[in-house]
């Protein structure tokens, strides 16, 4: 079992609890080796991790991915919008010097 996460504890009233911080890399590693294997079930119990932990992680992948996704659309939209007001001037720039020719 590998350990790449960081313990910490936690006192709520009476009652101390242990938490596990992940770093980006290992988590990129779990996502992978999940993504590869298709079971994240068996890539969870060998590495000691709840599958709900890997899920959740997937999870947050995905809406990252989708909102870079969405930025990215938005970024794209922006610059074909303001092509378009360019070639709509161009035109007309072009049109106004044959008619003063």
């Amino acid at each position: 079992m590998n350990t790449f996460y960081s313990k910490m504890l936690i006192q709520i009233n009476q009652e101390v609890f242990t938490m596990k911080r992940f770093s980006s890399e290992p988590k990129k590693q779990v996502l992978t080796e999940a993504k590869e294997l298709g079971n994240v079930s068996a890539v969870a119990r060998s590495h000691g991790i709840s599958n709900v932990t890997i899920h959740n992680w997937i999870k947050k992948s995905d809406r990252l991915k989708l909102k870079k996704l969405d930025q990215e659309l938005a970024d794209q939209t922006l610059e074909n919008q303001i092509l378009k007001e360019l070639l709509k001037h161009k035109c007309r720039l072009t049109w106004r010097l044959k008619v003063a020719k």
